[in-house]
This record gives C-alpha cells, sequence and structure tokens, in this order.
C-alpha cells in the first residue's frame, strides 16, 4: 500500500491531500456510515484511511472528496499541530 510506505520513508510528512478514488476504490466507512451508502458500494475496493494517523508531524490535510468517504472520520481533527 502506497500510504503505508510513506508513512514509514516519510514520519514527518507535513501535508497531505486526498482526492475521490477511481471508479471501485473508496476509504473505509467511518463512524455512524450511511448504510444505503455501504450496502450500493459493497464489492469496491476498501482502502484503510486509517493510517493517516502516522503522520505525526501533519500540519496540512486537505480533503477533496465526497463519494470516497462515508460517515464521521474524529481521528482526522487528532493532530497536534493542524
Amino acid at each position: 500500500n502506497a500510504m503505508r510506505a510513506m508513512a514509514t520513508a516519510l514520519p514527518n510528512l507535513q501535508e497531505i491531500n486526498l482526492h475521490d478514488m477511481e471508479y471501485g476504490h473508496r476509504f473505509v466507512d467511518g463512524e455512524d456510515p450511511d448504510e444505503s451508502m455501504t450496502a450500493a458500494t459493497a464489492n469496491e475496493t476498501i482502502h484503510d484511511i486509517n493510517i493517516i494517523t502516522n503522520f505525526r508531524k501533519l500540519r496540512e490535510l486537505h480533503v477533496h472528496t465526497h463519494s470516497s468517504m462515508n460517515g464521521r472520520y474524529p481521528f482526522l481533527f487528532n493532530f497536534q499541530l493542524l
């Protein structure tokens, strides 16, 4: 997984940009997901967004996605420098 390799190689990464994924791919559901969206995307390849928490020095997180995420992701707001 590219994000896992980056977390290992670049632990001091300070900026990440998330964009919509290509058709058939999505991020793992967050807390309290929309069940109809979960059912509609059940056959898609799921990618773990939680790996972002490994970048402890993150200062900027840009999220440009609406269809690849489903639910709440409170861990995205737990960065000390963000």
